[in-house]
């Protein structure tokens, strides 16, 4: 089969799995109905098997939908965890600090602390070592 799925096929199945309904998953998705009908088929059509049993209740995965769906919800989940662990990486805290204590607790607790810290200010915290 030279016909490669994108993601955005998988996701189209997948949320009309979700939804059980060629409606409901338009109005989720913001398309139309026949826009919606028209790449379901389009996908049974490239993949040369049916994806969903139509009834009146609803859509119904097929075995075939079932395969297509466990993988759909693999990549959801690989993508929705990728986006979780680069979310703010580039984003970094800025501005003054300001720390109001006694010089007793600034030289025997919080000395080492702020040491660590002002490392770690400095470095792009991308490929330097955790200071200790």
């Amino acid at each position: 089969m030279n016909n490669w799925l994108n993601w955005d096929e998988y996701r189209i199945a997948l949320l009309v799995a979700e939804a059980g309904s060629l409606s409901k998953a338009a109005q989720q998705a913001g398309l139309s109905h026949p826009t919606l009908f028209r790449r379901i088929n389009t996908l049974e059509e490239k993949l040369s098997v049916r994806l969903f049993e139509r009834f009146r209740t609803g859509y119904e995965p097929t075995p075939a939908g079932e395969e297509v769906l466990a993988v759909a919800r693999q990549i959801a989940e690989l993508t929705n965890e990728a986006e979780r662990r680069i979310a703010g990486r580039d984003l970094r805290a800025s501005g003054l600090v300001r720390v109001a204590t006694t010089d007793s607790l600034l030289f025997g607790l919080l000395a080492p602390d702020l040491a660590r810290f002002r490392l770690q200010e400095e470095c792009c915290g991308q490929h330097c070592p955790k200071p200790t």
